[in-house]
């Protein structure tokens, strides 16, 4: 167990704690979620620097950190909750409405997966997306996968999940998409080479720094923004509005919304937005 001492200082340095994260992602910690920022910095202050107490860590990460202990941080804070196939209605949406009304216009589409974790999500676009390719020759995407955490960005390169993750999936894409691997009595899977190949991934910062890409057709940022504040989680969809080109689709979390008082972007189904003149 973590031991608390001099309870006054411990929570000036975990305030100022609190404020170096929201610095360094956006992310806000407030009152309401002290213990899950005291739990989670706990299990890093012992794991990766062998302290029993959470106040030396805290000075370290206050006073003169390297940058690997601000990823180590970072990785330590951020919440990474993914599946595949996860919200289908979006990807309904996607094939049935965004795809046939972005390919009237062009005969590629470009995709940012922001906030990718692990990556089931860019890889269940890929999936779709090579489906689709399959009966409309002339049609090609890429994806772009980007996350902070460097952590879940070796996993989502890896590319190795348990079959529980992939297992009330349509059979269709489990038969064709997936390989698998029995390690002793466990089965795993991984995205066949030509999903995988159609995906770059990246660390990036939405916070802190711009998407390198150029424009792209479609976003997809899914409960993201609920760990922003609201002056926050505006200039992350003005930085999304610029990487998007005209016409192109944001799909955001079910518990996330866009301003109405952002007029480029319109909504066209629920928790999902097209960028307007």
């Amino acid at each position: 167990m973590i031991n608390l001492i001099n309870k006054t200082t411990f929570d000036y340095k975990l305030e100022k704690a609190a404020l170096l994260i929201k610095k360094l992602t956006g992310i806000c910690i407030n009152d309401s979620k002290k213990n899950l920022l005291i739990t989670r910095l706990s299990r890093v202050a012992m794991r990766f620097y062998g302290f029993n107490s959470l106040e030396p860590y805290l000075d370290l990460i206050l006073n003169n950190p390297t940058r690997k202990d601000i990823l180590i941080l970072i990785d330590a804070i951020t919440t990474n909750k993914t599946d595949f196939f996860r919200e289908p209605k979006h990807y309904q949406f996607l094939l049935n409405s965004a795809l046939p009304d972005l390919l009237s216009r062009k005969p590629n589409i470009s995709i940012w997966s922001a906030g990718c974790s692990s990556g089931q999500e860019p890889y269940t676009l890929s999936i779709l997306l090579t489906e689709y390719k399959s009966k409309n020759p002339g049609f090609d995407f890429i994806i772009y996968a980007t996350d902070i955490s460097i952590k879940m960005l070796k996993q989502a390169v890896r590319a190795v999940y348990p079959y529980s993750e992939i297992s009330s999936i349509e059979p269709k894409y489990k038969k064709d998409y997936f390989l698998y691997k029995r390690d002793g009595d466990a089965l795993f899977v991984r995205p066949v080479p030509e999903v995988r190949q159609k995906i770059v991934f990246r660390r990036l910062n939405l916070f802190t720094e711009y998407f390198p890409y150029g424009k792209v057709d479609i976003i997809f940022c899914r409960n993201v923004m609920i760990y922003f504040d609201p002056n926050d989680r505006l200039y992350l969809l003005r930085k999304f509005s610029d990487a998007l080109n005209l016409g192109g689709y944001l799909f955001i979390g079910h518990s996330e919304t866009v301003p109405k008082s952002l007029k480029e972007f319109k909504q066209v189904s629920p928790t999902v937005y097209q960028k307007q003149e």
